[in-house]
C-alpha cells in the first residue's frame, strides 16, 4: 500500500495497522483489500452470464495469510493513530542466553532463518507433541542473533530439547524446467530463492539420465501440462518456433521411469497443479486420479467447460496441519485455485502409505470465498493435496499453485515444509 501511495496508519501497539478508504486511493484500497464478486452480466434475457476466462480474485489480505477486518471509527480514533512513511518490522533476535531456542514452524520468516542456518553450519530440529503447536529448534550458534534479527524472528530460549525432537537436515533441490517456456517454474525459482532454498534446474537431459538421488534429495515438476513435461509439446498454440534438436523434446517415458526410481530411493517429488498428471498416470501405480477430468494438453484453458468454471479464485480448503506438509499451519486456509483439478483416491498397496493433507469443504456454497466458481459442487469432499509413501521416498501432489505469481505468501508453507519433510 506505501508504494502505491496510499495514507497507511499505525496504532500505538506496533502491531495494528488503519488505512482509511476516505483518500483518493479509496477505490484501489476497496479493490486490493476487499473480496471479489464476479458480476452476473447477461447479454440477453435467458442467456446465460458472460463468465470471465482470467484470474478473477486478487484480495491481497486472503492471498497473503493476513486478518483484514473493514471497520468504522470515530475521526478522533482515527488521528490517534500516526501516519507512516516505512513498515517498522517486528523485532527480532534471542529473548535471552541458552542452549536452544524455539519459534513456531509454518511461518516464512522462520523457513527464510531455517536456511540461513543450516548454510551457517548450525543444527536446527522440529520438535511436534501430540497437545502442541510444532515448533523449530534451533541450537545455539554465533550466528543466530544476527540471522534472526535480519529475517524478524523472536527466538525464545528453551533449556533442553523437547522430547521427540528431530533433527532436519539441509536438503538439494532439483527444480524441472521444460524447454517449453514455464512462468510456474520461473515463479517457483522466485520464491525459493527469496527465502534461500539451496535450488538447481534440473532439465530433460539430466532427468532422462537418471541416478537423481545422487544430487536431489527433492525434486519440484512446476505447474505444467503431462504433454509439456513428458513430451516437450504444447497444444493449443497457433505458433511454434523450429528449435535445434536438444532444446525439443521432454523426459519422456525414461524420465518418468527416472523420477520413479529417485522415488523408491528415497527421494521427494512435489508436484504443482497439472504436473501431478505425469504421476497420476499408469507409470507410477498410484491409486490417485484426477475426479475433474483432467486438464487437457491445451493447458489451463481447459479449466473452462459447460459445467465447470474456475479461471482463478480463492478457495477454501481444511487441512490436516497433524502432517508435516502442514505442520504450524491453521485448520482452515484460502488457496488459489484456476485448473480443472481435484483427487480422488483409493486404499494404497500394503508398502504404500496414503495421506489427505487437504480438501474441500463438503457444501458448495462453503467453497468460494473471493472471484467466480461455477460448478463449484464438484468439488465437494474432494481432495486438494495428497501425498504417498513409494519405497523409500515421497510424493506430494498439490492440485494447486502454492506459490502463485509469488502473491499467495499464505500458502508458502505447504511448500516450504513438504521439501523439509524430505530432511526430516
Amino acid at each position: 500500500m506505501l508504494e502505491h501511495g496510499v495514507e497507511v496508519r499505525q496504532f500505538a501497539d506496533k502491531k495494528t495497522y488503519l488505512i482509511p478508504t476516505a483518500q483518493p486511493y479509496g477505490r484501489f484500497i476497496d479493490e486490493m483489500m476487499g473480496i471479489q464478486r464476479y458480476p452476473e452480466v447477461r447479454p440477453a434475457p435467458n442467456s446465460g452470464i458472460l463468465e470471465p476466462y482470467d484470474v478473477a480474485a486478487w484480495s491481497l489480505p486472503l492471498m497473503m495469510g493476513v486478518n483484514a477486518e473493514r471497520i468504522k471509527i470515530p475521526a478522533e480514533e482515527q488521528r490517534s493513530a500516526s501516519v507512516i512513511k516505512t513498515i517498522s518490522w517486528p523485532a527480532g533476535g534471542l529473548s535471552n542466553s541458552s542452549k536452544y531456542y524455539s519459534a513456531p514452524a509454518g511461518e516464512n520468516s522462520v523457513a527464510a532463518l531455517i536456511n540461513a542456518m543450516e548454510k551457517a553450519g548450525g543444527q536446527v530440529l522440529v520438535a511436534r507433541s501430540d497437545k502442541s503447536q510444532p515448533l523449530v529448534i534451533f541450537a545455539a550458534h554465533s550466528q543466530l542473533a544476527g540471522n534472526a534479527e535480519k529475517f524478524h524472528v523472536q527466538l525464545h530460549g528453551i533449556p533442553d530439547l523437547p522430547a521427540g525432537a528431530k533433527p532436519m537436515k539441509a536438503v538439494r533441490i532439483g527444480l524441472y524446467k521444460s524447454y517449453v517456456p514455464s512462468m510456474d517454474e520461473g515463479w517457483t525459482r522466485f520464491v525459493l530463492e527469496q527465502y534461500g532454498f539451496n535450488v538447481k534446474n534440473i532439465e530433460n537431459k539430466a532427468v532422462r539420465a537418471g541416478n537423481l538421488n545422487a544430487a536431489f534429495d527433492v525434486i519440484i515438476l512446476p505447474d505444467s501440462s503431462r504433454d509439456v513435461i513428458i513430451d516437450g509439446r504444447s497444444r493449443g498454440e497457433g505458433y511454434s518456433e523450429e528449435l535445434p534438436p536438444e532444446y525439443t523434446g521432454g523426459i519422456g517415458k525414461e524420465g518418468v521411469r527416472a523420477l520413479r526410481d529417485f522415488v523408491e530411493k528415497g527421494g521427494t517429488l512435489i508436484a504443482l497443479a497439472r504436473a501431478s498428471e505425469v504421476i497420476s498416470g499408469e507409470d507410477f501405480g498410484l491409486p490417485v486420479r484426477n475426479a475433474l477430468g483432467g486438464p487437457s494438453a491445451e493447458g489451463r484453458a481447459s479449466t473452462r467447460t459447460q459445467d465447470f468454471n474456475i479461471p482463478g479464485s480463492l478457495l477454501r480448503v481444511y487441512l490436516d496441519n497433524n502432517h508435516p506438509v502442514a505442520y504450524g499451519m491453521p485448520r482452515e486456509v484460502l488457496v488459489f485455485v484456476d485448473a480443472l483439478l481435484a483427487f480422488q483416491t483409493s486404499v494404497p498397496a500394503p508398502d504404500s502409505e496414503r495421506s489427505v493433507i487437504a480438501w474441500y469443504p463438503d457444501d458448495a456454497k462453503d467453497i468460494l470465498i473471493s472471484g467466480y466458481a461455477h460448478g463449484a459442487e464438484r468439488l465437494q469432499r474432494k481432495a486438494a493435496a495428497v501425498s504417498f509413501t513409494k519405497g523409500k521416498g515421497t510424493i506430494v501432489m498439490f492440485g494447486f499453485r502454492v506459490q502463485h505469481r509469488a502473491q499467495t505468501e499464505g500458502t508458502f508453507p505447504l511448500l516450504f515444509n513438504a521439501i523439509y519433510w524430505s530432511g526430516m
